[in-house]
Parts: C-alpha cells; structure tokens; sequence
C-alpha cells in the first residue's frame, strides 16, 4: 500500500493489472521452462534452493527489523514490475518452490495453485488500502514483521532442504 499511497486512482489500477500480469508470466515461464534454465546454466536445485532461501532470508529479515529498501529506489523502476512483480509476489522463493512442485506434482497441479495465487495477490493489492485503513500504520507493522518472520522460517526450510539434496 505505502509503494503505491502516491498513485492516482487510475494509476493505481493499472499498475496492479501490470503487477499481475508481469507475476503470471514470470511464474508461467519458471513453470514451464524452471527446469530447462537451471539445466541450461548449469545449476542444480540444491544450489538454486540455497540461493533462493538467502535471497528470501534476506527479504524476511528486513521486514521483520523494519528496513524499506524499495522506497528508496521507486523512481529508478514501473512500480508495477519492480518491487511488486519481482521479487516481491514472484521472487526466488516463489520461482524455487514452483520448480520444486512441478518436478513432485506436475504441471496442471502446480499451474491451478499458480492462479490461485496470483488471483489471491491481485485481491490483496486491490483491497490493501482498506486492509490497511482496518490495521492501521501500526498493525501493518505488526502484520508485516510477522509475515517476516514466517518468510525467514521458509527461508531456512528451503536452505535445509537445499543443503541435505547435496
């Protein structure tokens, strides 16, 4: 809600269909093609998992202590593409764990969660505001660094599983 409080109305609608979009495909593109662009670069999960759950270790961590590096950066990027799309709803915990589902479930499974992920982003990012208004600055923190530390959590399970693969 804050990376967007400045938007019009109308920009804030078409940035969040921009959002969704760029999401779907990013998620779309690693659920289809995960497997290939590790294979082509040469990386295995297990490496792709460690990585992913530093990356998304490091996200879980500046929520929970309060740290906006976005902010700072906003003007540089579409808010639309950078930070919501990527990393923040399909970063490399998402990418990770899709790759990883695909392999154990297959791909009509994995692509009905897809959507219903990305349909539950696009209702959160359209109500956040009065999610938001209900909370209050300070229950979003609180909500926030909550969410935080449930990212850290997942970050270390994705780093144990990498670890133990190896």
């Amino acid at each position: 809600w804050i990376l967007s409080a400045k938007l019009k109305p109308n920009q804030k609608h078409k940035s969040l269909m921009q959002v969704v979009l760029v999401a779907g495909v990013l998620m779309l593109l690693f659920l289809l093609l995960g497997h290939s662009i590790l294979h082509f670069f040469g990386i295995s999960l297990q490496s792709f998992q460690i990585a992913g759950g530093i990356i998304l270790l490091l996200l879980g961590i500046r929520m929970v202590i309060g740290i906006n590096a976005f902010e700072a950066h906003i003007h540089k990027y579409e808010l639309a593409v950078v930070p919501l799309a990527t990393p923040l709803l399909v970063g490399p915990g998402v990418i990770t764990t899709t790759i990883l589902l695909v392999g154990e479930y297959g791909i009509p499974i994995v692509l009905a969660a897809a959507l219903c992920a990305i349909g539950s982003a696009w209702l959160i990012l359209r109500y956040s505001e009065h999610v938001h208004k209900f909370f209050g600055r300070q229950g979003a923190d609180v909500l926030a660094r909550i969410m935080g530390l449930i990212i850290c959590s997942i970050a270390i399970e994705f780093m144990i599983r990498g670890i133990g693969g190896v």
